[in-house]
């Protein structure tokens, strides 16, 4: 399943510095055994992880809501750029454990930071 939309280009495309962090790896099974060492297995491919924040505007905040709300319904897949290597991603939000898809906090007059959770599909 191809994304059909793409982050809105008003939106900041990188985020604020030293708030990107990224999760890699495989769908490993580890296996405890009655003696010695483990044994492990990969099992297939799992979506990298991305967490970052962004400085916004009300503005700013208002299309992120809309995106979020109305063109994704939540969980449609869209295309992001990789904020360390600059390519072009498929991605789809993460909600929190509550189900937030994103977080909002005031920063100063008229600005916020907004953090998001994304997975990077394989």
């Amino acid at each position: 399943m191809a994304a059909s939309y793409t982050w809105p280009p008003s939106l900041p495309q990188k985020p604020l510095n030293g708030s990107f962090s990224a999760n890699y790896g495989f769908n490993i099974i580890r296996t405890n055994t009655d003696s010695g060492v483990a044994k492990m297995r990969k099992r297939g491919e799992r979506g990298n992880s991305w967490s970052m924040s962004f400085l916004m505007t009300d503005t700013q905040v208002a299309t992120l809501a809309t995106f979020v709300d109305t063109s994704l319904d939540g969980v449609a897949r869209f295309y992001f750029d990789d904020p360390r290597t600059g390519t072009t991603e498929e991605v789809r939000l993460v909600p929190s454990s509550d189900g937030a898809l994103y977080s909002v906090s005031h920063n100063s007059n008229g600005y916020y930071n907004v953090s998001v959770n994304m997975e990077v599909m394989p």
